[in-house]
């Protein structure tokens, strides 16, 4: 059996840095915000591009995401292929741009989540292998926004339905 031994001194010198009022004291003020977060876990909402700009809403800029500290803030951006590609391989992405520049100047981090299929194409679900004109012209604009927001948006969500294998080809 192996036991480790804390000298007495070390705890008490423990103890006294966590209940230490001040800048050195690892206890919190009451009514500050704690500027450390756990690692990894973010703060966001998702925006239905689809809806009306009426019901969206925009970046949050209160004094607790200000003072976030390591805690990114994510947001998903939601829109239809069909919306965004209404004619054969015409694409309109002014107001995606938009969109994704107003969220990265509040300081988020963007996730893209194209939806749905086309039909301009002949489908209003995702393309499945089988349907090979319709597949390669949701490659093509899949690879259209990569090229356009490149260095603007690192993540992308590809699907309706993230738990349904059915939802991907």
């Amino acid at each position: 059996v192996f036991r480790l031994r804390i000298p007495p001194g070390l705890m008490v010198l423990g103890l006294f840095l966590i209940l230490l009022p001040g800048e050195l004291s690892l206890l919190p003020a009451q009514n500050e915000i704690p500027t450390w977060q756990p690692p990894k876990t973010g703060v966001g909402f998702d925006v239905d591009l689809d809806r009306p700009a009426s019901e969206r809403p925009g970046p949050l800029l209160s004094r607790e995401v200000q003072t976030r500290g390591a805690q990114p803030l994510y947001v998903r951006l939601l829109f239809s292929w069909g919306r965004v590609e209404a004619q054969k391989g015409v694409l309109v992405l002014d107001e995606l741009d938009n969109e994704v520049d107003r969220f990265r100047e509040a300081g988020f981090e963007v996730i893209l989540v194209p939806r749905g299929g086309n039909e301009a194409y002949g489908s209003s679900r995702l393309p499945s292998s089988t349907d090979t004109e319709e597949l390669d012209a949701w490659r093509a604009f899949l690879r259209a926004l990569a090229g356009r927001f490149r260095g603007r948006v690192r993540f992308y969500q590809i699907s309706d339905c993230v738990d349904d294998p059915s939802a991907l080809p």
